[in-house]
């Protein structure tokens, strides 16, 4: 379980840097839209 939950926290990184890099322009959830091939559905329902 921890692997998984490694990867978890590395995604979540990679999809707060892309929302900062944006200019947070729309929602962290436009963002999450945007990396959803990388995490799934699980990394919704965590950040929900």
């Amino acid at each position: 379980m921890g692997g998984i939950s490694l990867e978890r926290s590395r995604i979540s990184g990679r999809v707060m840097l892309v929302w900062m890099l944006s200019g947070r322009r729309g929602s962290l959830r436009a963002a999450l839209e945007r990396s959803a091939y990388a995490a799934g559905n699980d990394l919704y329902d965590e950040l929900d």
